[in-house]
């Protein structure tokens, strides 16, 4: 037994050991087979001595299977080490190819990208290029629609060259369709104003506070109402200009006690609520507590909105407690003055009665609530017109028997109303017309205004205010007027003031004035037509 695991275990190892391309190897392993291979056939069995014969044989043949075996694993190890450096030259190699390729890839996509943006920067600055001519085109535009407009602001109609019906088609107008008109509609609104007004001085006589005084007309359908602050309460008027619209203005500061001049701090309108005056004491300025409903908020001075939302609701009250004795309807027109009425008959006639709330500086003037321009809600527009008035009673008075100048107002004035019936209203309005007249009058003499002249002398109004709307400048008919001042003793304190130019909202806002002088185109270029119009018979009759 122990003979035959000794063989396999020499066979073993010489397999192990050996090479099978190692002809030698190959020629004993054949001599050892073939002797196992007689041995077997012939069935002897080895003695001990064979065995260690065997074994020497053997172990002589060691030293040399170690050398060669030791020379094989060196060659093996050399062609592993070969392989191995082959296969690291073949990878180094691979590796260097693809970091080659990614470093092409990286510099192609760095030359994409590079042609990319520089790509994007030709479409930014061809977009850039592209809007700033547009920009430029629209400029132009710009600057040609301007170019144009202002000389389109040179009124093609020229006022001396307008067509205006003769004097005699000019008289019979004003006589027939303004005068005649104006009686009867002055004669039943000055009625119906007296009872309304009579109506709201009960209802404030009722509530307290605020009263009203007594009313005047100043045009046919125009009423200014004073308002006055029953006992103690008094209203001192503080005079300044308005510094966007160069108007002269006003502030209506409510105060209890002594009405004191205006000629120290304490009743200036800076002046603080708790200032003490060691001249007037603290009566001269205290603060009217009893009318912060009408004031400013934190102030005494009146304040424009809140005294048009009192005196509206006055009226309405008083509306309601008369109306029983009318047969006509009233509504209410805000949009024309602070209190516009319109009394509409059965008939489908109707009439427009504007109520305009004051505060009275004198006889003469008054602080009033204009819709245009705006200002702040403290400071009240200061009118003149009493002293307008006045001037044109002096003017009457030099002027030969049936002078035409009221005419001449009237037909112009007249043309107005009914361009802003049809276009709506603009920064032109009758007191314009009226200042301009004053003007015309200071200029000419007495004996140009006879009847008969009356063509003349509305071509000489319209021309007028044609040049003061090319020139963007009317100045006021009193105020640094010295010619007024000459013709009607004044006060020296509005004749010597540096002068008013009443256009000056014009000159300010360029929009306004194109509106105002596009209405302005209009008057002229209808006036002789709506005339004739008027003179037809049979289509005033419709």
């Amino acid at each position: 037994m122990h003979q035959t695991l000794l063989r396999v275990l020499v066979v073993a190892f010489g397999l192990l050991i050996s090479s099978r391309d190692d002809p030698e190897l190959k020629e004993k392993d054949d001599i050892i087979l073939q002797t196992h291979d007689e041995r077997m056939m012939s069935d002897t069995v080895w003695s001990d001595k064979e065995v260690e014969e065997v074994s020497s044989k053997l172990l002589n043949i060691a030293p040399r299977w170690d050398k060669q075996l030791k020379g094989i694993q060196k060659e093996k190890c050399l062609s592993t080490e070969k392989v191995i450096r082959r296969d690291d030259e073949v990878k180094l190699v691979e590796t260097n190819q693809t970091a080659l390729q990614v470093k092409k890839e990286k510099e192609g996509n760095k030359e994409e990208q590079m042609f990319q943006h520089q790509s994007s920067e030709g479409w930014g600055r061809d977009l850039l290029w592209c809007m700033w001519n547009i920009l430029s085109f629209v400029s132009a535009l710009h600057c040609l629609e301007k170019y144009l407009q202002s000389k389109s602001m040179v009124l093609p109609f020229s006022a001396d060259k307008v067509r205006l019906p003769d004097h005699a088609t000019l008289l019979r107008f004003y006589s027939k369709h303004l005068h005649e008109k104006n009686l009867w509609e002055e004669e039943f609104l000055d009625g119906f104003a007296n009872d309304l007004l009579a109506s709201a001085k009960v209802v404030c006589e009722r509530h307290g506070g605020m009263s009203i005084q007594d009313f005047k007309f100043t045009d046919v359908s125009d009423v200014i109402v004073p308002l006055i602050p029953l006992e103690p309460y008094k209203i001192q008027c503080l005079l300044r200009k308005d510094e966007t619209t160069m108007q002269p203005c006003g502030q209506a500061k409510m105060v209890a006690g002594e009405s004191i001049p205006n000629t120290c701090y304490c009743q200036a309108s800076d002046a603080d609520d708790d200032t003490v005056c060691l001249l007037h004491g603290e009566t001269g300025n205290k603060r009217a507590d009893g009318f912060a409903h009408l004031c400013v908020k934190n102030s005494s001075f009146l304040s424009k909105s809140q005294t048009i939302r009192w005196f509206r609701g006055t009226v309405r009250q008083a509306w309601a407690e008369i109306s029983h004795k009318y047969e006509f309807k009233v509504t209410t027109n805000y949009l024309d003055a602070p209190c516009a009425l319109v009394i509409q008959f059965k008939s489908g006639r109707k009439l427009s009665l504007k109520l305009n709330p004051v505060v009275k500086l004198n006889r003469y003037a008054h602080l009033c609530i204009t819709h245009f321009p705006e200002n702040s809600d403290s400071l009240w527009t200061l009118s003149l017109d009493g002293y307008e008035d006045t001037l044109l009673d002096y003017f009457s008075r030099q002027l030969p028997d049936e002078a035409c100048h009221i005419q001449a107002l009237e037909i112009a004035r007249f043309l107005h109303r009914r361009q802003v019936a049809v276009t709506g209203a603009c920064a032109l309005t009758d007191q314009h017309f009226k200042t301009a007249l004053i003007h015309i009058l200071l200029r000419t003499k007495p004996t140009q205004w006879q009847s008969n002249r009356i063509a003349s002398r509305l071509r000489d109004l319209l021309v007028f205010l044609e040049d003061s709307l090319q020139t963007k400048s009317l100045h006021h008919a009193v105020v640094g007027n010295r010619s007024a001042h000459s013709a009607l003793r004044l006060p020296a304190q509005l004749t010597q003031a540096k002068s008013l130019n009443l256009f000056h909202p014009l000159a300010a806002h360029e929009c306004i004035y194109r509106h105002t002088v596009s209405h302005y185109k209009e008057i002229l270029q209808s006036s002789h037509m709506l005339i004739l119009d008027y003179m037809d018979e049979k289509r005033f009759s419709q």
